[in-house]
């Protein structure tokens, strides 16, 4: 999703909407149940790559570095909450996380911050994510 797809805020909320209602929205299947399902499987080369789409670091396992021992996912510090977690990332600096199991979609749209200042790419949904489990 890092090249060539422009849209408003809005659409993008809509795909993350549609990504966590297994296709539907609207109330109208848009994008067959056994496609999204598919999206969300780890590819076997990358398991934080699914088609077109990046998958969170899951709660519980050891995070996967490349063979010259980089990230093969975005950066992030600590696995997400919960093990759902997909996100898509844009033109204009716009990332999309899908958390399905709470029916869940965070937009966050302008530059990231740099590593220096602490960013991490779980931050965001992690802190949502507290907020939501301890609720329930």
């Amino acid at each position: 999703t890092l090249c060539c797809t422009r849209s408003a805020l809005s659409d993008w909320l809509r795909v993350g909407q549609m990504i966590a209602q297994q296709g539907r929205f609207g109330g109208r299947q848009v994008v067959p149940a056994a496609y999204v399902e598919e999206m969300l499987k780890p590819s076997k080369l990358n398991p934080y790559k699914g088609l077109h789409i990046w998958l969170g670091w899951k709660p519980g396992t050891a995070e996967v570095k490349r063979s010259g021992g980089g990230p093969m996912q975005m950066p992030t510090s600590k696995p997400y909450l919960v093990d759902d977690v997909a996100y898509l990332m844009g033109g204009g600096f716009m990332t999309t996380w899908i958390v399905p199991s709470q029916d869940l979609v965070i937009l966050r749209w302008g530059f990231e911050p740099s590593k220096e200042l602490g960013w991490d790419n779980s931050a965001v949904p992690n802190f949502i994510l507290a907020d939501l489990l301890r609720r329930k």
